[in-house]
């Protein structure tokens, strides 16, 4: 017989896990009638063992207490398998909340690069699902969880686009509209936009910020006098980040306004 020191340093295993494996019913020492002390036997240590083999697959502790009520090898497999879809899932979202970050850094970098400036620059081709009436059209909401269950991961700020449409170069028409990649989801219909070479600016937006349509509006048509460019008449914009300026909203749009092909 074993005591609970030496299966520790026989097993490596701390007391205290010794214990709760105890606690949980997955181990049962026998214990001295005349001092209590925990004495383990060879098969107790086994146990040990097996509970450690699988805990290394990360296993629950309930899928460990079916598997030492002499399972078959079948039943073990069907565990494993189960583990392993939910691995697979996490990973997954690990994988999605990984390429987030990657975009949302890379945002980073280009604002730092092109806020105020005009360049010249494609936009991915994107799907349009459904309108809102406005942004803080709250109620609506219910249209982006409709739309865009494939994409859960992905901020409600960016499934949503404000399109503008421009007439005599004003702006005669704002939509905000709810957006995703194309082919992002089965059965659907929804809009395809393919907007191709645009004029790109990417703005801070806050109360500060009073004029800032009408100063990109007229910085976008001074850069096209400049460089003769013609323009499609619609725009759309994105949010890139957001933060807080004094207890107010303050986020960084980009603006894409394509040219004619």
């Amino acid at each position: 017989m074993y005591s609970i020191g030496e299966v520790s340093k026989i097993t490596g295993i701390s007391r205290d896990r010794l214990r709760n494996y105890e606690e949980k019913g997955l181990l049962y020492p026998d214990k001295n009638i005349y001092n209590g002390y925990r004495e383990y036997s060879i098969d107790d240590i086994d146990t040990v063992l097996l509970i450690e083999f699988y805990r290394s697959l990360d296993l629950s502790i309930d899928s460990i207490g079916e598997i030492c009520k002499d399972r078959g090898l079948e039943d073990i497999k069907r565990l494993i398998e189960a583990k392993k879809q939910a691995v697979d899932e996490e990973l997954g979202k690990l994988t999605r909340i990984n390429d987030n970050l990657s975009g949302f850094l890379a945002d980073y970098e280009n604002i730092k690069s092109n806020l105020n400036k005009i360049i010249i620059r494609d936009m991915d081709d994107f799907q349009i699902y459904d309108e809102l009436t406005d942004f803080r059209s709250y109620q609506e909401y219910n249209k982006i969880h409709a739309s865009q269950k494939f994409d859960p991961d992905k901020p409600i700020v960016r499934k949503l686009t404000r399109k503008l449409i421009f007439e005599n170069d004003c702006i005669a028409e704002s939509k905000m509209v709810i957006t995703g990649p194309v082919d992002a989801g089965k059965n659907v219909k929804p809009d395809i936009c393919r907007p191709g070479r645009c004029l790109y600016t990417v703005r801070e937006d806050s109360k500060k910020a009073d004029s800032l349509m009408a100063d990109i509006q007229r910085d976008f048509f001074s850069f096209i006098k400049e460089h003769d460019h013609e323009i499609t008449g619609t725009a759309y914009a994105n949010i890139l980040f957001m933060a807080k300026d004094e207890g107010s909203m303050k986020s960084y749009l980009e603006i894409f306004l394509p040219l004619k092909k």
